[in-house]
């Protein structure tokens, strides 16, 4: 895995599964995002909320304009996976990052896979290189 951030990134996108996708530390500020994917203060409060809030079963998120119908995944609640149309809204959060990402309902593969093991890779490279 390359070291730099924008490197990173275009590993989880290249292959279509995830349209676009963010990675945003612990504070709350986008180390860096696709290119065109916009996350804004107000999308990382939404996002905040859906993982730390007291919702119910299924919760609003909006991110990049669009407001998703999401659920918690797993247990604990790392990931949070919502869907608005045909658009897939995926979060993945770790120790210190989080990983945010689209994809699409026709695209064949699995983007809540593919987002997971990425931010699960960063993880585990942060542990091992104290790559930041």
């Amino acid at each position: 895995m390359s070291n730099s951030w924008p490197d990173l990134l275009y590993k989880l996108t290249r292959n279509g599964k995830v349209e676009k996708a963010a990675i945003v530390d612990q504070h709350g500020h986008v180390i860096v995002s696709s290119r065109g994917f916009n996350v804004t203060k107000e999308d990382l409060n939404s996002v905040r909320s859906a993982f730390y809030g007291c919702h119910s079963t299924l919760m609003k998120v909006k991110v990049h304009g669009q407001l998703y119908t999401c659920f918690r995944h797993s247990t604990p609640t790392d990931t949070v996976v919502g869907q608005a149309g045909d658009d897939i809204l995926v979060i993945h959060r770790t120790e210190g990052l989080s990983v945010v990402g689209l994809g699409h309902a026709g695209t064949p593969g699995s983007c809540l896979f593919e987002i997971t093991k990425f931010a699960t890779e960063i993880q585990e490279k942060r542990k091992n290189s104290r790559f930041k």
